[in-house]
């Protein structure tokens, strides 16, 4: 598989929500909830440093039928 171009990549990451945060936390290494925290103000452009001040959940989905699809509300235990 051939790698995109930086250019294709740009346009790419500018139609995602978020995108330019996840370019970001696979270039630095990021968790996932490091990357959730993420703000401008932790970011200094001059200085050329992002600094992880904070770490975020991500929400736990909730689907929106109504529990008419029958699927368990609750995660089912491991054991019974």
């Amino acid at each position: 598989m051939a790698s995109a171009s930086p250019a294709t990549q740009a346009s790419v990451v500018a139609e995602r929500r978020n995108g330019v945060r996840w370019v970001v936390a696979l270039a630095l290494g990021l968790r996932q909830g490091e990357a959730l925290g993420l703000k401008w103000e932790h970011v200094d452009l001059n200085k050329g440093i992002l600094r992880i001040r904070r770490n975020r959940l991500r929400p736990k989905y909730e689907h929106g039928c109504g529990n008419t699809c029958g699927r368990p509300t609750r995660p089912r235990p491991w054991r019974t």
